[in-house]
């Protein structure tokens, strides 16, 4: 063997090595990856996974971006600052519906409680809202929750004056008389009662219409489609839900500094949400069902492909119990 090609033996190897196992990452490397997120606590796992080492611990290294609600995150990720957000049901329908390649990997926040209906001084049940006028964020869960209440407690749609207002206007909107009730989410719920003498929550989420707070990690196709890096993602979704529930004084003390709130009140939010990653069908339904409320209300023009819209394969590979969710169906 002449010396030279002694020499390139070892190098030969070396690339039929990396072509033969072009799939395995290379030991302590990292994936960098940018995600958006609103400004509530419902928000947090993101945050908590990016702030205790969850992602760092599966290989990834996260930049977690604010944005001033969970829609305005999500189309941060249409737009392709960032690679993932996390938001309702509602902002992703809306997205690719137009065809923006974005996909659900899996559900990641519930709640029964997170939506609800703040009244003045002497407005105490639904009856009382007949007549009124009424805050909603058009084209929002606010919106879609006032449908299902409107619906629920058989009111007469047309004798309650709607006057759309953004979520974070209710409250000064209340105060100032321009509106009677408002249809929101927290923490302006909360906030809304200690702000405006008089004021009490008459109604909340589930009790009433069944509509829970849905939060879905949305990722963009590229992320899905890279099997390993995606498995590792929910990996750390599924780390950081744990240790939420087993660490909380630690993971509230995350949220409350990441959000900037006050602990108790971070704890007050903290505990009317539940952290649960999984796909299962029945939050599939519901998202079918937001969808086509948003069609029947002219908010998008047609229904998303839902089985193109969810990527059930990597928390599938991970944890497959945790997936009921079926194409298809």
């Amino acid at each position: 063997m002449r010396t030279g090609d002694w020499l390139r033996r070892p190098l030969l190897l070396a690339l039929l090595a990396a072509c033969v196992f072009g799939l395995a990452r290379p030991a302590g490397a990292t994936d960098k990856i940018r995600l958006s997120i609103g400004i509530d606590p419902s928000m947090a796992m993101y945050l908590v996974a990016e702030r205790a080492g969850l992602f760092r611990k599966h290989g990834i290294e996260a930049e977690i971006i604010s944005a001033e609600s969970g829609g305005a995150a999500l189309e941060m990720t249409v737009a392709g600052q960032t690679q993932g957000a996390m938001t309702t049901e509602l902002p992703g329908i809306r997205a690719r519906s137009k065809g923006a390649p974005i996909q659900i990997l899996a559900v990641v926040t519930t709640s029964g409680d997170w939506y609800g209906v703040v009244a003045a001084k002497g407005l105490s049940k639904a009856e009382d809202l007949i007549g009124r006028k009424v805050g909603v964020h058009k084209g929002t869960a606010s919106e879609y929750y006032y449908s299902q209440f409107v619906a629920k407690q058989h009111l007469p749609a047309d004798k309650t004056k709607v006057i759309y207002v953004a979520s974070q206007e209710m409250i000064p909107a209340l105060l100032r008389g321009d509106v009677d009730a408002f249809f929101t989410w927290e923490p302006w719920l909360k906030k809304g009662v200690e702000t405006v003498p008089g004021a009490r929550i008459i109604s909340r989420g589930g009790q009433v219409t069944g509509y829970d707070l849905l939060l879905f990690a949305y990722v963009t196709e590229e992320l899905a489609r890279n099997r390993d890096l995606a498995a590792r993602f929910v990996r750390s979704l599924i780390d950081t839900e744990r240790f939420i529930k087993e660490q909380r004084e630690e993971a509230m003390g995350i949220v409350s500094k990441g959000f900037r709130l006050d602990p108790k009140f971070t704890g007050e939010l903290m505990g009317m949400l539940q952290f649960n990653v999984n796909l299962e069908q029945r939050w599939v339904d519901a998202l079918r069902g937001a969808g086509r409320w948003m069609l029947g209300n002219r908010l998008i023009e047609q229904e998303p492909h839902y089985d193109a819209l969810i990527a059930p394969e990597p928390l599938t590979s991970v944890a497959a119990e945790r997936v009921t969710y079926r194409p298809g169906r």
